[in-house]
């Protein structure tokens, strides 16, 4: 939308039907050679004007006065026209006279409200989020442009646009383009679900098009290994080092219960001997945030023993 050509000219247009020498002054504005002609509230004799410059000449004070009145409105123009551009938004003159005089005004996309969702969530990674979340957000944001591409042949859309059908389609597209199961397409739709919430509640979309929708996850049945399992794994022999260190992290998570985002923050400060005498891993949990106290069994210590000192894990 970047790709366009637009300027402003201020010049005079006199009233024929009128004996008094003097002349309005007007603003033209114009983008890819259509206009949009707007009134400055002002009037000057032909004479003094300066129409290769577009203003009044001299220096007197009525001159002053409206040649600084026109900068003003050349910049708030001038502001309009970037502030649409970094949008990423249609830009006509009509619009940008629109938005000048109070009649119109900048409506949000959906790739907008994405952007700012997920600078503000990167920004709190650490504080209030788990770079693991954010890396989700990021992805349900991919997969939603991928969904304009495919079935509206479109880089973007206005919040305004947004109807019931957008967010059934979206679902359709997740278990048949996608090939999702049911629960993978209903937490990425509840991920977008935030989104829309988020523009809903700053009025940047006055209806929410998911009031209607019901979509919920389904019961899953979750299997455990058993101790042969287990051992199993543990006795694997990899070729690839990286492969043995990945087993190596899923093992030590099985022996502490920690989840591979918590594992991924351990460090030699969070193990230390509890009132048992015995070495704990304490930790506070990246999900809930609440802290753990987690006894540091016989084989999750081997596997801190193989790499310490090691940089690379």
């Amino acid at each position: 939308m970047s790709n366009h050509t637009y300027s402003l000219l201020f010049y005079l247009k006199k009233d024929p039907r009128t004996t008094i020498n003097t002349a309005r002054i007007l603003a033209r504005i114009t983008v890819n050679g259509k206009r949009a002609e707007l009134s400055v509230k002002r009037s000057i004799e032909p004479e003094r004007w300066d129409s290769k410059q577009g203003q009044v000449k001299g220096n007197k004070e009525d001159a002053r006065e409206i040649n600084s009145h026109l900068d003003h409105i050349k910049l708030k123009l001038n502001r309009i026209h970037n502030k649409i551009m970094e949008l990423d938004q249609q830009v006509t003159a009509q619009i940008i006279k629109d938005l000048y005089t109070g009649v119109g005004e900048i409506k949000k996309t959906l790739k907008q409200v994405f952007d700012y969702h997920n600078t503000q969530m990167k920004s709190q990674i650490g504080k209030d989020f788990a770079k693991a979340t954010y890396v989700r957000y990021e992805t349900t944001q991919r997969h939603i442009q991928n969904f304009l591409q495919y079935q509206y042949k479109i880089e973007d859309l206005g919040l305004r646009e947004m109807k019931y059908s957008f967010i059934t389609d979206l679902e359709y597209y997740f278990k048949t383009v996608r090939n999702c199961n049911h629960n993978t397409a209903v937490k990425y739709i509840k991920n977008f679900r935030k989104i829309i919430n988020l523009a809903v509640d700053n009025d940047w979309l006055e209806k929410d098009p998911f009031s209607k929708f019901q979509c919920k996850l389904k019961e899953v049945k979750r299997e455990y290994l058993t101790k042969d399992e287990l051992h199993s794994i543990e006795e694997m022999t990899f070729a690839m080092e990286r492969l043995d260190q990945v087993r190596d992290v899923f093992v030590f998570c099985c022996y502490t219960g920690l989840a591979h985002t918590d594992v991924e923050k351990l460090t030699p400060d969070n193990i230390s001997k509890g009132l048992d005498g015995e070495y704990w891993i304490f930790v506070d949990r990246s999900k809930t945030g609440n802290p753990s106290n987690i006894p540091l069994l016989p084989r999750a210590t081997q596997i801190i023993e193989k790499y310490k000192g090691n940089p690379q894990v």
